[in-house]
């Protein structure tokens, strides 16, 4: 599949999915291929894909065509592919890049953001939903095709800034640990066994059972046998 039918496919897809007022205007530089500017607009409950630069657009990003290629073909999330981790020298990054980071569209938990800039990462995260070709958008939850995030290996299922909705999915390897803020959360054991640390107290847990946690402190889970853990994270 070349990378006009891929834009294409997930363009008429994405029209079944949007509400009748939704719009944004963004723009996509695929780095490692010739005429890689593709100019995605929604408006009207339409999708219009260019390749070239036919408006000024509300933000620009950059990625690679096999991250493209894994995003049709299942092998990637389109959540995981804009989540951000830092990498080795500390500076966050994704697989879907921001072309131009300044301060100002940085986003902390604790500090919630002026009400345009609100209004947009809300359109931003449903836009997400573009880089699935399947309706209703389909994510495989296995760990071969996850990103690295919160410190362990991670699948994203669904964000809604707004809401306050995050679903992932979570596999953690022997000695690793898993970074969550204190936020209140839902927790189901897919698979494994490991532990849960909040402050000074320890809970074990395990494989089969659902936890809902409203933690004060900041939490982490962590797997200290070979099996792998596997949670899912609501």
């Amino acid at each position: 599949m070349d990378i006009s039918g891929m834009f294409n496919d997930f363009a008429k897809t994405f029209e079944r999915k949007i509400e009748k007022d939704y719009f944004i205007r963004l723009q996509f530089e695929i780095y490692d291929v010739e005429q890689g500017i593709w100019q995605v607009d929604v408006h009207n409950e339409k999708v219009f894909v260019y390749n070239e630069e036919k408006f000024v657009p509300e933000e620009t990003f950059v990625l690679s065509k096999e991250t493209l290629l894994r995003l049709y073909n299942n092998e990637l999330s389109p959540g995981s592919a804009f989540s951000n981790e830092p990498n080795e020298q500390g500076e966050m990054c994704s697989l879907i890049e921001l072309k131009y980071k300044t301060e100002e569209k940085k986003v902390y938990l604790s500090k919630k953001p002026p009400e345009i800039v609100l209004k947009f990462i809300n359109r931003l995260h449903k836009f997400t939903e573009f880089f699935s070709k399947d309706y209703p958008t389909k994510v495989i939850v296995d760990n071969r095709y996850g990103v690295q995030a919160h410190s362990v290996n991670a699948v994203s299922l669904c964000l809604d800034y707004e809401k306050g909705i995050m679903h992932a999915y979570f596999s953690i390897k022997k000695n690793e640990r898993l970074h969550e803020p204190p936020i209140e959360f839902r927790l189901y054991v897919l698979n494994g066994s490991g532990t849960i640390l909040v402050g000074n107290e320890q809970f074990a847990i395990k494989a089969k059972e659902y936890y809902h946690m409203i933690p004060k402190k900041k939490i982490y889970i962590e797997n200290h046998e070979e099996e792998l853990l596997e949670i899912l994270y609501i």
